[in-house]
């Protein structure tokens, strides 16, 4: 390198007009991209010159963040997806086949392998083919809902919802879903999914969603969206947004087969009201307003059923309990009660109901345990690894309490009455016995799932499931095929998924006899973990019905289950 890179003299500036978020050398210049700007180039090319090379409109002003080679070609790619360069100072797009942001690229054999937001893709005849791994959708796990069966709901806070069923991911609701123009709803729904707040699922299966700015909005199994706001409910707009409804909590209460729906700072002084899971939300069965019954405000950051009382949230006003006695509908004889100074502090987070009718709550400052029929607020003492920031709490099947903070997450075991910190393995500071699995500890959500006895725990960049082993182990059976048995006619839709592949295994099939049927390496399957099987073998023809036997080698050892299948053709 010539000259002092010391003496200003040595140096050559060129001045932007936004900053640089990419850089790339190549022969003789410089390739380097901008921060986005809608009406702006982004890409260019210095040879102490700056051009614009990108003359292909759909890609003017998109937001690129990266460089890479490729058989001898520049790639550059981003938010909208990956281009590249074919001289004379223009850039050709490459489709993905789903629109996901593209962020890197490396070469494995002769293909290329690109990151993208959800999974990554592999480059087949000029298209991005995805290969998604077995994740929800989103990177800020903030809120968790699990139905009747076993179902769980994850909600990425700005991405939308996904849901977990027999072992597979399911992005459902989220900001790729394509455009219905024929569905007015449906096109209402799409446009507001980054305004979901909360979620819960009622005995019926139907996703409640609580909106920012939207009402709220529910999705039946049968896959009919329905949009509440004031126009068609009691939902009222907050002070000074006409056109404005929040719903920043949602809670099922399964003693009565209801919906308790909030209505945040509504100009109403709608607190709360309660639904029929299917019932229009212009007719509750109860509502609750502030200013009255010893309700301080209207700032509902959770509502929770537990016992035959209705607990709620409100901030900087710790929680007010409401029992409504026999008669929902008649508020003559509530007895209705507020705890504020008696919690480690003011601003309480969520509660969780046990089986004797004690609320706990999560509070940022700690947890604190309320027993409505002593009137005996008691604080817990923490343990000192965890911090005391609590943002979520659950109640297992045993009555052990599940908390999670922005430090860390604790269980407090009913049976001998001590509090155990949970700490990621990659800590320092923690005691061995506390180190897990845990993904990260910065933490917004848990769950327990009854129907599996696992504890989900959500968070930033990711979501950790442990397993109690209190719900069995199913069949007994490492991996799991459904449906199964398998019924097959010879539909192009007649497909069975097998789940629990590990990541670095081809799947192989068997008969009963032990004959190799089909294996199905992992460039072809659907997913890090997940692979279909169309019900044919090798040669692509239809096999005979009979238990087929399923078997995954991996590095850290084998995986087997069966499918039943059964032919109808």
């Amino acid at each position: 390198m010539d000259g002092n890179l010391f003496v200003p003299e040595a140096w050559d500036t060129m001045a932007t007009t936004r900053p640089v978020v990419a850089i790339y050398p190549d022969s003789g210049g410089l390739w380097f991209a901008l921060e986005r700007d809608a009406d702006a180039p982004t890409v260019f090319w210095t040879d102490c010159e700056i051009i614009d090379t990108i003359l292909d409109t759909d890609v003017f002003g998109k937001g690129l963040d990266a460089f890479f080679k490729f058989n001898d070609s520049l790639y550059v790619c981003g938010v909208y997806g990956l281009y590249v360069a074919e001289g004379g100072g223009e850039f050709r797009r490459i489709r993905p086949d789903q629109h996901w942001a593209i962020h890197e690229g490396a070469m494995l054999g002769d293909s290329l392998y690109v990151g993208m937001e959800v999974g990554f893709g592999v480059l087949r005849d000029d298209t991005i083919r995805t290969r998604n791994p077995n994740c929800p959708f989103g990177n800020a796990f903030s809120d968790i809902a699990i139905a009747p069966n076993g179902d769980v709901w994850a909600l990425g806070k700005g991405k939308g919802v996904s849901r977990y069923s027999n072992g597979v991911w399911t992005p459902f609701v989220q900001i790729f879903m394509p455009y219905m123009t024929d569905d007015s709803v449906y096109t209402m729904v799409r446009n507001a999914i980054y305004k979901i707040n909360a979620i819960a699922v009622d005995s019926d299966n139907n996703l409640w969603m609580g909106m920012e700015g939207a009402g709220v909005f529910r999705y039946s199994p049968e896959g009919e969206w329905e949009v509440f706001d004031q126009s068609n409910s009691i939902l009222a707009p907050y002070p000074g947004e006409p056109n404005t409804e929040l719903c920043r909590a949602l809670g099922f209460d399964s003693v009565r087969n209801l919906m308790w729906v909030s209505n945040f700072d509504a100009v109403t002084y709608l607190t709360a009201a309660a639904f029929e899971p299917n019932s229009p939300l212009d007719s509750p069965l109860a509502e609750y307003y502030a200013g009255s019954a010893q309700i301080p405000n209207n700032y509902v950051f959770d509502v929770t059923a537990g016992s035959g009382r209705i607990w709620l949230v409100l901030q900087d006003q710790g929680v007010t309990v409401i029992d409504p006695g026999y008669d929902l509908a008649d508020h003559s004889d509530d007895f209705v009660q507020n705890y504020v100074s008696e919690l480690p502090g003011p601003a309480a987070n969520r509660i969780a109901v046990s089986s004797d009718g004690r609320a706990w709550v999560a509070v940022a400052g700690g947890v604190a345990t309320i027993d409505p029929n002593l009137d005996l607020v008691l604080e817990q003492i923490l343990p000192e690894n965890i911090s005391t920031f609590v943002s979520d709490i659950t109640v297992d099947s045993d009555d052990n309490v599940w908390i999670c903070t922005d430090g860390g997450a604790g269980v407090f075991r009913i049976a001998d009455s001590t509090w155990t910190a949970l700490r990621t393995r990659f800590a320092s500071d923690v005691h061995d016995y506390e180190r897990t699995d845990l993904v990260t500890e910065l933490l917004y959500a848990v769950g327990y799932n009854p129907v599996t006895a696992d504890v989900w725990f959500c968070g930033e960049g990711g979501i950790s499931v442990l397993h109690t082993g209190a719900g069995g182990d199913g069949a007994g059976e490492d991996l799991l095929a459904y449906p199964n048995p398998y019924i097959w006619s010879g539909m192009a839709n007649d497909i069975a998924i097998i789940t629990h592949v590990p990541p670095d295994a081809d799947l192989h099939i068997y008969s009963a006899d032990g004959s190799l049927v089909r294996t199905i390496p992992l460039i072809d399957r659907t997913s890090l973990s997940t692979a279909e099987w169309n019900g044919r073998n090798q040669s692509g023809e239809p096999v005979a019905s009979g238990v087929y036997i399923l078997v995954a080698p991996s590095g850290s050892g084998i995986v087997r289950g069966k499918i039943a299948f059964i032919r109808e053709d």
